[in-house]
């Protein structure tokens, strides 16, 4: 077995940086009670912005499942409207606490995507969803830990995956 001598450099880190950071850093006001405050009223401004914007995309959905009741051979269009809507939903819903949101929408979404044959099978599908969402936003229903939002986001899943 042969032996090579390999030079090894040991590089000591620089840590200046680091301590100039926390040189003016004021603790007291960073985290003061008045900062605190108005990051829960930021908070609580930006959950009733997205709590009113779900609603109109909630309404936007029902009118065009409406439409589609009442042309379902033009349905290609508010079908895909519908996905995407529950998508917009989806993707916000779990930021503002509103897990169970979250799950049915997402299974609305990933139903749709599958591209259906509009049937009145189909339609009771998209009215349960459209009912669970509603549900969940008109009794602000927050989290998803509740057996009730268990059981839903159970069968919402089944339907979703079939």
């Amino acid at each position: 077995m042969s032996h090579t001598s390999q030079s090894v450099t040991v590089i000591k880190p620089d840590y200046s940086l680091k301590q100039e950071i926390g040189k003016d850093l004021d603790l007291e006001k960073t985290l003061s009670v008045e900062k605190v405050e108005q990051a829960v009223a930021v908070v609580a401004e930006e959950t009733k912005e997205y709590f009113e914007e779900a609603l109109e995309k909630l309404k936007e959905m029902n009118s065009l499942f409406r439409r589609l009741l009442s042309a379902p051979e033009d349905n290609e269009a508010a079908i895909e409207k519908i996905r995407f809507l529950a998508l917009d939903i989806k993707g916000k819903a779990g930021m503002f606490d509103y897990g169970l949101a979250t799950e049915i929408s997402d299974s609305l979404h990933k139903f749709l995507a599958k591209k259906p044959i509009f049937s009145e099978e189909m339609r009771i599908i998209i009215r349960a969803h459209l009912d669970a969402i509603h549900a969940v936003f008109s009794q602000n229903i927050k989290g998803e830990s509740h057996t009730m939002a268990q059981a839903l986001i159970k069968e919402f899943k089944a339907i979703s995956s079939n």
